[in-house]
């Protein structure tokens, strides 16, 4: 008490707030590439680690032992789970009150959603290229980023905390991190699910607003909360079930035992801001179930399963982005053109 008292006689309260105010700001711009470095760091030994005594070639050689017909599944699977994440920002224009045509929203999605799987800085640049195409088409920025945060928050993290939670409770305790007792997982899984359940309570009971601090959201009613939880929990289940069908077979593991590997090692990857996660997700799994079969098998499944998932929607994103700017730029100058054409004549030239 008494240290306290002459604390505040050399340094005035508001001074010692606003210095613990510039403290937290600070620690906070820091530690999110301090996060970054340290995963990137670990992933990068692992691999070391892992592939000790393995060649690229013995990777190669695994990957051509790999059916077809898995291959034709996973980019089938794919193709269906961009075509749900499609609903993300449906639902989310419906919350913001916007009207426009599917086939553009589905447009914004698949481009923003490719683009964000795989680049680093996720939500700067997906947010960044869906700005870019709604305001285009005459959306107001601000409604843009209302939808964009509805459903982020109160779809895409709430299917992965629901799924998350439902996949520490029924999975094995022999792919759990031994970090916790097994008991303690069970509990955080349990406690993921109620947060969801209570979140779907509070849309049904339409409450105005939900309250964090200083900041405030909009809740939607049920009609929009549900759908994006439904939404939420089938992309991330689809994008699980990708990875699953490229396993090897020798694996021996059951799908709803492979969800808690799979969501794990995408969250650190996301933790990460590496682009897709990469080297940060595969060390994930390397580490949970590369005790279940050889490190060339299962590593040939992540290759494939990188390109799969992630570069070949990137490369289908890509181009719809250069066609579409290509044909902005296109209707651009030819409005131009017909702009000058009109002002010529109107001087008599």
């Amino acid at each position: 008490m008494l240290g306290q008292v002459h604390a505040e006689i050399f340094f005035p309260r508001e001074q010692m707030d606003h210095s613990k105010a510039a403290f937290a700001g600070i620690l906070k711009f820091i530690a999110a590439p301090v996060i970054a470095i340290v995963l990137l760091i670990w992933a990068i030994w692992v691999l070391v680690a892992k592939f000790k005594g393995f060649s690229a070639a013995d990777i190669f050689h695994q990957m051509s032992l790999v059916h077809f017909s898995q291959i034709i599944t996973a980019i089938g699977i794919t193709t269906l789970n961009y075509a749900v994440m499609t609903g993300y920002d449906y639902f989310g224009m419906r919350y913001a009150a916007v009207r426009l045509p599917f086939r553009k929203i589905a447009l914004a999605a698949i481009v923003g959603d490719a683009l964000n799987t795989n680049l680093g800085l996720n939500i700067l640049v997906g947010s960044t290229i869906k700005l870019r195409l709604y305001s285009s088409w005459g959306v107001r920025v601000l409604s843009i980023i209302k939808a964009i945060g509805m459903y982020t928050i109160g779809g895409y993290w709430n299917g992965f905390l629901f799924l998350t939670g439902l996949a520490l409770i029924w999975a094995s305790p022999r792919i759990l991190p031994s970090l916790l007792p097994l008991t303690a997982w069970r509990y955080i899984g349990a406690a993921f699910m109620l947060i969801i359940v209570l979140w779907l309570i509070n849309a049904v009971i339409n409450k105005k607003s939900l309250k964090f601090g200083k900041h405030s959201l909009n809740m939607p009613g049920i009609s929009i909360a549900f759908p994006l939880f439904v939404i939420s929990c089938c992309d991330w289940a689809l994008a699980a079930s990708v990875f699953y069908t490229l396993l090897p077979r020798e694996l021996g593991i059951d799908w709803h035992h492979l969800l808690a590997v799979f969501l794990l090692a995408h969250f650190l990857g996301m933790l990460s801001q590496a682009p897709g996660g990469i080297a940060v997700f595969e060390s994930t799994v390397l580490i949970l179930v590369g005790n279940l079969t050889s490190v060339p098998s299962l590593s040939a499944s992540l290759v494939l399963f990188r390109v799969i998932f992630y570069f070949l929607p990137l490369v289908v994103a890509t181009s719809l982005f250069l066609v579409f700017e290509i044909m902005m730029t296109r209707r651009i100058l030819k409005n131009k053109m017909q702009m000058t054409k009109r002002d010529l004549s109107g001087t008599g030239y």
